[in-house]
This record gives structure tokens, sequence and C-alpha cells, in this order.
């Protein structure tokens, strides 16, 4: 979605850390990944993981009344 939403003029990515990594908006509409986009990308999928792991502790928290389920449904999902 980045790319396609970059050819919107849609950035939702940090642009502090886009900056750490040389990343700039014509990259993120290129065609082709270069070096400090693929490293920017493995960043933020290594953050997200762990942020999944983190909220997967929290499930059990969640009312079992069908929110739970969903919850975890919906964390599988995204998460793939």
């Amino acid at each position: 979605d980045v790319e396609e939403d970059a050819g919107r003029g849609r950035i939702y990515l940090p642009a502090d850390e886009m900056r750490r990594f040389n990343v700039d908006e014509a990259s993120l509409g290129a065609s082709r990944a270069d070096e400090p986009l693929k490293a920017f990308v493995r960043f933020q999928i290594a953050r997200a993981r762990s942020l999944y792991v983190d909220a997967s502790r929290a499930l059990g928290s969640i009312p079992d009344d069908g929110s739970r389920l969903t919850a975890c449904v919906m964390s599988t999902v995204y998460a793939g």
C-alpha cells in the first residue's frame, strides 16, 4: 500500500524515521526498492511484530463475550 498511497500524495510513515533511514517521498513511490528503503521497511516490520507480541499478551484481559475472539482473529489476520 505504501507505493500506492505515495502515488496519491499520502504518506502515513514517521517522517523522522524516514529521515533517519535516508528515505524520501520519491523512493516510496518508486517501483524498485533501494537499500535505504529496504532497511526502513525491515525496521518497521520488526517493530510491528514486536507490538503484536506485546498485544497478544493482553488479549486474555479482553472480556470473553465474543470481543476476545474478534480481537484474536483480527490480530492473526493483520499480523499475517
